[in-house]
């Protein structure tokens, strides 16, 4: 992702989410707020992959940290694909790569939440990795109905390890 890939990665944020059957918003968010998380993204490092055609996004993924400090070795994932392009690979090409830019950059724990009704989206998810955690239900209202999704996790230990270690000695640095 890079900053030239705002508006059309909101045009096609904005079309998934209008379909009110895969993300947890019903539209996009204002495009200059989205303009600044993908730009708070990219000064983070947090991986943001888009896939494009013809010079406009049809699909992205990407896998943030949270601001709370106990929780950097954690990252959610946010992903779609236009609805004229899927079942083409371009959903699992993003989240692979988007898995390999985690490893790469350090987060141990890679977290997800997916409607119970989006097999295809879970299958997808489990093939990389990432396990069921819990079931939350009536988790969204969307249009009169109550929607029910898995948490779902995928852990690379080597990080979680690293993570770990820096902390312990960072404290243990402090208290010398």
């Amino acid at each position: 992702m890079a900053p030239h890939h705002v508006d059309s990665f909101w045009h096609v944020l904005d079309t998934v989410a209008r379909e009110q059957r895969w993300l947890g918003s019903t539209q996009a968010p204002p495009i200059e707020h989205l303009r600044e998380a993908v730009l708070r993204n990219i000064e983070l490092g947090n991986p943001q992959i888009v896939a494009v055609i013809e010079s406009g996004v049809v699909g992205w993924c990407d896998i943030a940290r949270p601001a709370n400090a106990t929780k950097q070795h954690v990252a959610g994932v946010g992903m779609g694909v236009h609805p004229d392009h899927r079942g083409k690979g371009i959903g699992k090409a993003l989240m692979v790569e988007a898995l390999a830019e985690s490893d790469r950059v350090g987060i141990g724990r890679v977290e997800l939440t997916v409607y119970t009704h989006n097999v295809v989206a879970k299958s997808l998810y489990e093939s990389l990795g990432f396990e069921t955690e819990g079931l939350l239900k009536h988790t969204r209202f969307i249009n009169g109905t109550y929607f029910d999704a898995y948490e779902m996790a995928r852990f690379n230990q080597t990080n979680l390890d690293s993570y770990a270690a820096g902390i312990r000695n960072s404290l243990q640095n402090a208290h010398a």
